[in-house]
């Protein structure tokens, strides 16, 4: 592994002791209302999100070599697994 090498790095430029275990936690419910930020309550513009897939999926090629069938293929299977996620309460939102 690229422990020994990164993990000094990492935790000098984090300025993290060498004991210090990082955690991550994605419970955002003590955030807006519970969870959901409306910007537009800070006086702030409406925002927009770009997701950018850079990896792929075993069963396509890399974008790169993708044909345009294989993309229009890519971007239905994509299309469902977005379905899912906007239909989860937790997740929501719209795909374009």
């Amino acid at each position: 592994t690229f422990s020994k090498f990164f993990d000094p790095l990492i935790r000098d430029y984090h300025s993290a002791d060498k004991n210090s275990k990082h955690v991550t936690d994605w419970d955002a419910s003590d955030v807006g209302d519970n969870g959901v930020l409306d910007v537009t309550e800070l006086g702030l513009d409406e925002l927009s999100m770009r997701v950018r897939v850079g990896r792929n999926l075993t069963s396509f090629n890399l974008p790169g070599m993708m044909s345009k069938e294989e993309r229009i293929d890519f971007e239905q299977t994509i299309l469902k697994a977005f379905d899912v996620l906007i239909g989860m309460p937790e997740y929501g939102g719209k795909g374009y």
